[in-house]
């Protein structure tokens, strides 16, 4: 206990300049405080030189300390986890990161405790106060980061292992869900300004989608999901709607993990693929008169459903990655438009007819510029 306190006296003053990155500009102290109090009193460890382990953790690397000044106040084997634990400074950060990672299962047991401690009170501090001038991205860069290292020592301590998972697991919750408002709001929302234009357009397919609601709900029972699977023709206005026009030209950049030659071209490592789903979507070669709004090219001679795999028909982007929401977004976008058109006739306000089918530039592209009358069914 007494090399414990000393231990703490000791990083108190070593650290007494120093702040943390968050706004508030807390106390350095309050870290290694923090590491020691995660494995004592979340982590059951009561192993004093262990702990004081943790109190040090920092002090070589971000300190003025020296592993023989340490060896000399707390001995051999808690200065020795404290250099397991330190960074050469004389590399570059990207590098010392990398050998974090890499060097994670060369750690002795004691000071993988410290790390996994260390990494817990670290992505609680980024939890609670974003550090200055971090962006969303740099925040989620850090977790990704982190897991790595923490994915390799898993298995020394249960309790430890289950926080950092929930961080984990909050963390991508939460980036999922920010993921889901932001890239969903306008997408959905033009995606329905655009099946609604091009409905009133077609009057033939508005009369379509009035019989097909009548005959499967009704006029008065709300629409669930599961009247998507009965409602094939409304699907394949969805469809045709996103085919036609989808939100944006081009898919999310990615980029190759590894070299790969394709229809013999040769695409080194990391290079940046954009795929062009426009094009895709307008290519004669796959669709029949591209640019004609034409629902009934998603269905069969049975009425039922078809096309909706189509390699060219790629909405919500291809491939492993593609969009998290796009479930959510198609059930959203059936509810409200079958809601709409269980209730109104739409017509464009003052006879108004388009010219062409051509949007307008923005964010996405959006449908003309018009107004609508409803009138009750």
């Amino acid at each position: 206990m007494e090399k414990f306190m000393n231990a703490l006296q000791f990083a108190a003053y070593k650290h007494r300049f120093q702040k943390r990155k968050d706004q508030d500009r807390t106390p350095y102290i309050n870290h290694p405080i923090g590491v020691a109090h995660i494995l004592s009193n979340e982590a059951g460890i009561k192993d004093y030189d262990l702990l004081a382990a943790a109190l040090l953790h920092d002090t070589i690397e971000d300190t003025e300390t020296t592993f023989d000044e340490l060896q000399q106040e707390f001995g051999p084997r808690i200065a020795g986890i404290v250099a397991e634990l330190t960074d050469d400074k004389n590399l570059p950060k990207a590098e010392r990161k990398r050998l974090q990672i890499a060097d994670a299962s060369k750690l002795s047991s004691d000071a993988i405790l410290v790390r996994l401690a260390d990494k817990i009170s670290n992505l609680r501090d980024i939890n609670r106060a974003i550090p200055v001038g971090w962006s969303k991205q740099r925040v989620e860069e850090y977790f990704q980061w982190s897991s790595k290292i923490a994915c390799q020592l898993f298995g020394h301590n249960i309790q430890m292992d289950t926080i950092l998972k929930d961080l984990f697991l909050q963390q991508n919750l939460d980036s999922l869900v920010q993921d889901l408002f932001v890239a969903g709001t306008e997408t959905i929302s033009n995606t329905l300004h655009w099946a609604i234009f091009y409905i009133v357009a077609h009057p033939h397919v508005q009369k379509n989608i009035h019989e097909e609601i009548d005959n499967i709900i009704g006029k008065d029972r709300p629409p669930c999901d599961k009247d998507r699977s009965r409602m094939s023709y409304i699907e394949a206005v969805l469809l045709e709607s996103m085919r036609c026009h989808c939100a944006g030209p081009i898919l999310v950049p990615r980029a190759t993990t590894q070299d790969i030659t394709f229809h013999n071209y040769f695409i080194p490592k990391d290079t940046f693929i954009l795929v062009n789903m426009w094009s895709a979507m307008k290519d004669e070669q796959h669709w029949s008169e591209p640019e004609k709004f034409e629902p009934e090219r998603f269905l069969d001679e049975n009425r039922r459903l078809r096309n909706v795999n189509h390699p060219a028909m790629m909405p919500f982007s291809v491939g492993k990655r593609a969009c998290t929401g796009e479930q959510i977004a198609k059930i959203q976008l059936f509810l409200i438009l079958v809601s709409l058109f269980q209730k109104f006739e739409f017509r464009f306000a003052n006879d108004w007819i388009p010219k062409d089918l051509c949007g307008q530039p923005g964010i996405t592209l959006r449908p003309p510029n018009c107004q609508y009358e409803a009138f009750v069914r």
